[in-house]
């Protein structure tokens, strides 16, 4: 989708907004908290949150965050879009700032109401870390939200990393100190990829989708796929498989085997309120669904949707104890349908 010609690049901030909400007087979160960040925000941005599931169990390890921008005159416009326009422009800084709180804010909301969040992972574009009050600005978001550093990881693209700007290791190291972790996203895109691991102590890889579409088609790929997963194991980090959107993506994922795995196929970007509290609540992803019939060696361990849009099971597996309690409800199948799925 091109960049419309009403957005300017002085009023990228102006156009992605937050929406607040009025919180109750025991959720120790103001409404007014998003505008003093950026206070020309319009309510148009959202923020939706990817799970990262783990490979062997479903069980919920992680979340992303996503920015979705509804133009009042395109329609919905992509992260992909807005974003590197935003970058340009140089108000990535001040979006950047107003998303960092607001999930410091969400998460604060979810304790607030008995939930245990995982993690939640942040980008981070190497403006925003060679910004020289980034420590201040991510202290203070912390402070206000009540929440410890480790609630949050930092997602920093492998490409900003071989850029190799000196300012901004200073940073790294206080955010560590803060207890912030950090993950190199898009693991493997650039041919010195390697040398990332030198330059920032990172928790997690979370490696480009080519990796596993690779993997997929050609032995070879997938033999130095499963190399640079021992590698990551043998460094004690967490190896995250982006892009799972297929069933045939997802058995070569959990085989190679990834630790964590997100995509499509395991679940669409969800609403902080709803969905996403569920499932915090529910702490797994039950079932996949069987894959085609004319490829039966990809069945196991593949979301199985119910199309009722009621409860999520498989009867097939050994009961969990979350699931001997019929009372906390699991996500709506809605949820989880890949765009290109018929019913």
């Amino acid at each position: 989708m091109p960049i419309p010609r009403c957005m300017k690049a002085s009023a990228v901030a102006a156009t992605v907004g937050c929406t607040t909400t009025r919180h109750s007087s025991g959720s120790g979160v103001s409404s007014n908290a998003c505008k003093r960040t950026c206070p020309s925000v319009a309510p148009s941005t959202m923020a939706k949150y990817l799970p990262q599931l783990c490979a062997s169990s479903n069980q919920l390890l992680g979340l992303e965050v996503r920015l979705q921008w509804q133009h009042p005159e395109s329609g919905e416009v992509s992260p992909g879009v807005f974003l590197p326009h935003a970058q340009r422009s140089g108000e990535i800084i001040p979006l950047g700032n107003w998303a960092l709180r607001q999930v410091c804010l969400q998460i604060r909301r979810w304790r607030d109401a008995g939930l245990t969040p995982p993690p939640v992972g942040i980008d981070i574009c190497c403006h925003q870390l060679a910004h020289h009050k980034l420590s201040q600005i991510v202290e203070e978001a912390l402070a206000e939200a009540g929440i410890p550093g480790q609630s949050l990881i930092f997602e920093i693209d492998e490409q900003a990393l071989l850029k190799e700007d000196p300012t901004a290791i200073p940073h790294i190291d206080q955010l560590r100190a803060m207890g912030i972790g950090f993950a190199i996203d898009n693991f493997g895109a650039q041919h010195a990829a390697l040398n990332c691991l030198q330059k920032i102590p990172a928790c997690q890889l979370k490696f480009s989708p080519r990796w596993l579409q690779n993997a997929l088609r050609n032995p070879a790929d997938a033999a130095l796929c499963r190399a640079t997963l021992e590698l990551a194991r043998t460094l004690g980090l967490d190896s995250v498989a982006l892009g799972v959107n297929e069933a045939q993506l997802l058995t070569c994922a959990q085989q190679l085997p990834f630790t964590q795995l997100q995509g499509r196929q395991l679940a669409t970007p969800l609403n902080a309120q709803a969905q996403c509290a569920r499932l915090i609540l529910d702490g797994f992803v039950h079932d996949l669904k069987p894959a085609r019939k004319q490829n039966p060696r990809i069945t196991a361990g593949v979301l199985h949707i119910v199309s009722t849009g009621g409860w999520i099971r498989n009867p097939c597996r050994p009961c969990h104890p979350c699931r001997r309690r019929p009372a906390w409800p699991v996500l709506p199948s809605s949820a989880f349908r890949p765009p290109s799925l018929r019913w």
